[in-house]
């Protein structure tokens, strides 16, 4: 792939799904944004989970204004994660990309993607960092220059880097990549290191260049965290039991309550992130423990 001609690339044909549900006019943006991408051969799919807004008479006029769009509405509210699945069976592109109804996507994001699709010969998937979108402006995250360039499984135990999109081949992500309906959190997360531990190549990689912006400023609740706090301990026993892990791997997969507040038994923290050699993870749990600390959580 990487001696592919540019028009091979051109006639690469990605799919960009959108789960949505009583949020138009944050739909409208998204779907805009994937519209004005400047790499053109794309198909739109936007699932809709059953909203009681405008939203299927909006899906109505744009399919007609653009061939590229094509939309289901869900009879039943059965969350966001149906609806990718949906999308993931339905979709006709060869390489396929997400997108949450509340973020949008940089002109250039999917003609990043596709220019180093070669990468998709060595790595189960690719990725970038992304955006906090606020009211006025949009910064980068914390941390993100530290972050490692290629990410295997355990390390999502620790944080998760890849964050809530990826970019993969469509039939890669029919076979290992389908969403957990009934996990509560950490969808994403969990699609992520399955991904990464049944694909033969097991490792990620983050390319160049921010074009995802996640939104953290509208006064909705985003489709992945609402009501996660009084829930993510039934979703950490979850995840563990789905995903097998042993007691080494749910201690590293401790760091990630302590950023919503959990109490924890022991100093487990500071021993794992002291075995991990990667500065990102040390540095990142550093300020956890001691954002904590400060708050007076009981850490041991």
């Amino acid at each position: 792939m990487e001696n592919s001609s540019n028009f091979e690339l051109a006639n690469i044909l990605v799919t960009v799904y959108i789960p949505t549900y009583n949020r138009l006019d944050l739909l409208k943006r998204a779907v805009s944004s994937v519209q004005s991408q400047t790499y053109n051969n794309i198909e739109i799919i936007v699932v809709d989970d059953c909203s009681t807004d405008e939203t299927e008479s909006y899906l109505k006029s744009i399919v007609e204004q653009d061939q590229r769009i094509r939309y289901f509405i869900k009879h039943k509210n059965s969350g966001a994660c149906v609806s990718r699945n949906i999308a993931i069976a339905e979709a006709r592109g060869n390489y396929i990309t997400g997108l949450d109804d509340d973020d949008y996507f940089l002109p250039t994001r999917i003609e990043n993607f596709v220019k180093n699709i070669h990468l998709l010969d060595t790595y189960t998937f690719i990725f970038t960092e992304n955006y906090l979108g606020y009211e006025n402006c949009i910064k980068a995250p914390a941390f993100e220059r530290l972050k490692p360039r290629t990410v295997i499984a355990a390390d999502l135990l620790f944080s998760n880097i890849v964050g809530n999109q990826c970019f993969i081949s469509t039939n890669k992500m029919r076979e290992y990549g389908k969403f957990s309906e009934n996990l509560q959190a950490w969808q994403d997360m969990d699609v992520w290191y399955r991904l990464l531990k049944a694909d033969p190549l097991h490792q990620a990689r983050r390319i160049e260049g921010k074009t995802y912006v996640q939104d953290v400023s509208h006064e909705y609740g985003r489709i992945t965290t609402q009501n996660r706090l009084n829930k993510i301990v039934n979703v950490f026993h979850d995840f563990s039991e789905k995903n097998s892990l042993s007691e080494s791997d749910k201690n590293c997969l401790k760091g990630h309550l302590v950023s919503y507040g959990v109490k924890l038994d022991n100093l487990y923290l500071i021993k794992r992130l002291m075995q991990k050699k990667q500065a990102y993870f040390f540095i990142k749990n550093i300020y956890l423990f001691l954002k904590n600390f400060k708050n007076k959580y009981r850490l041991g």
